[in-house]
């Protein structure tokens, strides 16, 4: 951090305002990740808000646009979360190739059970999520 900033470069002005912009946007991503956690769990709902974006312009002062801003990006992640989650699981039970080949046998979840070693159709089918 520069602390005489009269006395300083202009190179070290633009080198310190270009390590504050990333700072902020690792503090932002953050405050991202914070707010798709609270959007996961419902809580705008809990506290009496209409939605994230009411619960961010009431707690962090935001103005409509920058409260509508955030939450679409907190909704953003948590969809990107979600779909990671679901992508680590099918790699995870090695169902990956056999989800996206064309001459996979239909009917579900079921069918898909029955092609992984060591699980049968059955209980175990009926709770898998019906995308795995």
């Amino acid at each position: 951090m520069i602390e005489d900033h009269a006395a300083a470069t202009y190179l070290q002005l633009v080198a310190e305002a270009v390590e504050l912009e990333i700072e902020m946007a690792r503090l932002r991503h953050g405050q991202v990740v914070v707010l798709a956690e609270l959007h996961a769990r419902g809580t705008p709902g809990k506290l009496g808000y209409r939605g994230l974006h009411e619960l961010i312009m009431a707690q962090l002062g935001c103005s409509p646009a920058e409260a509508l801003e955030l939450a679409q990006a907190a909704e953003r992640h948590a969809a990107r979360r979600t779909e990671q989650a679901a992508g680590s699981i099918r790699r995870l039970f090695g169902v990956e190739d056999r989800l996206d080949h064309p001459a996979r046998p239909a009917g579900g979840p079921a069918v898909v059970v029955d092609q992984l070693p060591g699980l049968e159709a059955g209980p175990v089918a009926e709770h898998l999520p019906h995308r795995l």
